[in-house]
């Protein structure tokens, strides 16, 4: 979803580079979700948005993300809250969006320029309605993924029910709930480890 996000956005309107980012769930920082206009290498990706993402406040992204209002930078060459990248040389002017639902701040829609002076009030009144739409797919976005990951934990304690009901020795049951676990979260490896209390230490069952 946020990679056609920006990339429709790109394509639309031919900006000179389009980001999306999301707010963490700690509320500290904010995350690149996807880019599209200029294709960044890995250190010129960590400019834009280092990887544990960009604090509350820092830069024109992180000022949006932080206000929850719009940051308009005509010129960037002369705004102090500018962050350069390395890989976006020719950007001349940034507008930032927030992505609201209700009173809560999703993200934040940034939009660079190779011209100055380039962002006019009709183009900001589309940019508003636009950010507004994106805010809606994100929250359904968000809402699809918990209820993804409920169903996940669902189906896993199912399957553990029934191996309970299909093994009578704990270590049938243990060895069935290893098997089970890497199928339902697409990871290579599952390990129990349990305590013994005579030697204080864990074994590997």
């Amino acid at each position: 979803l946020f990679p056609r996000i920006v990339e429709l956005i790109q394509d639309t309107f031919h900006y000179y580079f389009v980001a999306f980012y999301t707010i963490d769930h700690s509320g500290e920082k904010v995350n690149l979700r996807a880019s599209a206009g200029r294709a960044l290498d890995k250190k010129q990706q960590a400019e834009l948005c280092p990887d544990d993402g960009i604090p509350m406040g820092r830069g024109l992204v992180g000022a949006c993300a932080q206000t929850g209002q719009e940051v308009h930078s005509a010129d960037i060459s002369s705004d102090p809250l500018y962050r350069g990248v390395s890989g976006l040389k020719d950007a001349q002017s940034e507008i930032c969006l927030p992505l609201i639902l209700g009173d809560r701040v999703l993200g934040v829609l940034e939009i660079l320029a190779d011209r100055k002076k380039v962002f006019h009030e009709k183009d900001v009144l589309v940019l508003r309605i636009l950010s507004d739409n994106v805010a809606l797919a994100v929250h359904n976005s968000l809402l699809f993924n918990d209820l993804l990951e409920q169903t996940w934990v669902s189906t896993l304690l199912l399957q553990v029910s029934e191996a309970a009901q299909q093994h009578a020795k704990v270590d049938d049951l243990l060895s069935a709930v290893v098997r089970t676990i890497p199928l339902l979260i697409d990871v290579q490896r599952c390990a129990i480890y349990l305590f013994d209390n005579q030697s204080g230490e864990f074994f590997l069952n």
